[in-house]
């Protein structure tokens, strides 16, 4: 099967799965698990089996033992993230559920939004108190620091408590920088505004892109959100979007998933091109990718570019580096010791960077050729510019 015949005909199985449209589609045994492949690198799932169903595809037993398995894990986390929100209310904690805990709700079809995690915005002077009452509740302690506190439950819970909408490592965290002042308080379950949410979703989409890809999941999201949310103030949001850049990003995406969620494939040559880096970064970007807008961000040439890119991976700067052990907000004298402890987790014991570390080594000069046009057609280049 050729590259193209691959990308059309998910394309159209993604638009058969979201909308339950059948489009007589036909795929051999073998074909079937090569689409499952890339749905399960995109999070799609969900969607493909969907699209199989209607189109009186075979489904594999394994497939519909993952599918069940799939609904029981969203039924759980929705009924877990309703316990927590009402646990944290109870104890007069205000929280702003973030990304997919919200987004699913939009769906016409909810167990289509599988999520990873649940992310909830939470004031710092309440974090500590919000991870007790988790552990109240039968959660684990999994890493504190960072952008965001993480607790576990088996058999797959994962929770996120986030200190901002968006890390102060990236330009746009600007945009939610004084967030609570703009959130009505009169609920201890809050939320944004229909049209801070859209920018949210915008920008964390896009924090995703400049750092390794974001996956094809993006597109649906804006599809269900704008299906109904229908009097969004765009007067508002495209001043907001052009103020960080994000204009050209923005009606990009939007162009691309009304022709894809309204059947229409008649894509232009940027958009096939968009399409094509987003099937290949699978849901949240791959090293490779990230390797490469890394390097080519730093201008130089490709050995050196390398050079540089790495160290900044393996020593980054101290506002960072504060986050991820918050003993050096207070003791900043203690940095020497933390790096030292970084590059003996980078190099002994972390097997994801050891995958970053060889990704970097493997990019070649078409990567960056790719990451070029990449930024030239969405008029975004890098996430802390």
């Amino acid at each position: 099967m050729d590259y193209q015949t691959y990308r059309d005909t998910f394309l159209k199985l993604y638009y058969s799965g979201v909308n339950k449209v059948n489009l007589n589609i036909e795929l051999s045994d073998e074909e079937t698990e090569i689409y499952l492949k890339l749905a399960k690198f995109h999070s799609l799932e969900m969607v493909l089996y969907e699209a199989y169903k209607i189109n009186n595809i075979k489904i594999s037993p394994e497939f519909n033992k993952l599918h069940q398995q799939l609904l029981y894990k969203h039924v759980t986390q929705i009924a877990e993230l309703n316990e927590i929100s009402n646990h944290l209310s109870l104890n007069k904690i205000y929280h702003l559920p973030l990304k997919g805990s919200v987004l699913y709700a939009y769906y016409t079809d909810p167990s289509l939004r599988t999520m990873a995690d649940l992310d909830i915005l939470i004031q710092e002077k309440d974090l500590n108190k919000a991870g007790e009452v988790l552990k109240e509740i039968g959660y684990s302690v999994e890493q504190i620091g960072g952008n965001h506190d993480v607790y576990y439950k088996k058999p797959f819970m994962n929770i996120e408590l986030h200190r901002q909408m968006i890390s102060q490592d990236y330009n746009t965290s600007k945009v939610f920088a004084n967030i609570w002042d703009k959130i009505d308080l009169s609920n201890y379950h809050c939320k944004l505004t229909n049209e801070d949410f859209f920018i949210y979703i915008i920008l964390h989409a896009g924090k995703h892109f400049l750092l390794g890809g974001a996956g094809l999941r993006f597109l649906m999201d804006l599809y269900f959100y704008l299906l109904k949310e229908k009097n969004l103030d765009f007067a508002y949001i495209n001043q907001k979007l052009e103020e960080i850049g994000y204009d050209t990003f923005t009606k990009i995406f939007i162009d691309i998933e009304t022709k894809l969620f309204n059947g229409n494939f008649n894509f232009n040559e940027d958009e096939l091109f968009i399409l094509d880096y987003l099937i290949k970064s699978g849901t949240y970007g791959t090293y490779e990718h990230s390797a490469a807008i890394g390097i080519e961000n730093e201008k130089e040439k490709i050995g050196k570019g390398k050079t540089k890119f790495f160290f900044k991976r393996v020593f980054p700067s101290y506002s960072t580096m504060a986050r991820m052990y918050p003993k050096l907000a207070k003791h900043k004298i203690l940095l020497p010791y933390y790096y030292i402890k970084r590059i003996f987790k980078v190099i002994f014991k972390s097997k994801t960077y050891k995958e970053q570390l060889r990704s970097i080594n493997n990019v070649e000069e078409k990567d960056l050729q790719v990451v070029k046009k990449i930024q030239n057609i969405t008029k975004l280049r890098s996430i802390n510019e």
